[in-house]
């Protein structure tokens, strides 16, 4: 009986690209190491996908589904708040991906589309219609290098509460401090509302 052909479709090629990457990272992504684990030549890999940058392309915006189910993994009802949850989330269960995107493609422009379109959520959250113009801007971007820095402590082993509940405590109190700093007029370039808040918070003529 004749073995039935596989037919390498560009779900099953984009597929194994993406396990690829997620078990053994960026640098081992290339369509000979593909062709190799399904058992066909480098042909099938680019008549599936036109160039290596569009497979890459593809695995990118896989990992970027990912992340956005850490974000619905975080399960809040604040969705600045599980946005921030969503990546220390995915950054600690899928080091491979994160770095993937965030990382090691930098030139595909993935994660700063990304970035964009997480901002653009932000913006239309009628929660934080309090923060205006600038404000909200600052907000997002501080508490976007936050979620970087503790994304890196918990891939690295320095976070001392890997749990989602102290990722979220976490996330929760520093936007807290952020939020309440631009409300309050603390992020000003002069820094004189700062100045007076904390003269006043120490009693200090």
């Amino acid at each position: 009986m004749a073995t039935k052909a596989v037919i390498f479709t560009r779900e099953l090629v984009g597929r194994e690209a993406f396990d690829l990457v997620r078990e053994q990272g960026w640098s081992a992504l290339s369509a000979r190491a593909i062709a190799s684990h399904v058992g066909s030549s480098v042909g099938p890999i680019y008549s599936a996908f036109g160039s290596m940058k569009e497979l890459e392309a593809y695995v990118l915006d896989e990992a970027a589904k990912v992340f956005d189910l850490c974000i619905s993994r975080a399960g809040g009802n604040d969705l600045f708040l599980d946005m921030g949850v969503g990546m220390a989330i995915f950054a600690r269960d899928e080091p491979r991906l994160y770095r993937a995107l965030v990382e090691e493609a930098p030139s595909l422009g993935r994660f700063e589309a990304y970035k964009a379109e997480l901002f653009g959520r932000f913006l239309a959250d009628p929660a934080y219609d309090f923060l205006e113009g600038r404000r909200r801007e600052r907000v997002f971007e501080r508490m976007w290098v936050f979620s970087l820095g503790l994304a890196e402590a918990l891939m690295r082993g320095f976070a001392t509460d890997r749990t989602d509940e102290g990722i979220a405590e976490l996330m929760r109190s520093q936007g807290g401090i952020v939020i309440y700093g631009e409300a309050a007029g603390f992020g000003e370039r002069d820094g004189t509302v700062l100045h007076e808040a904390w003269r006043a918070l120490f009693h200090k003529e």
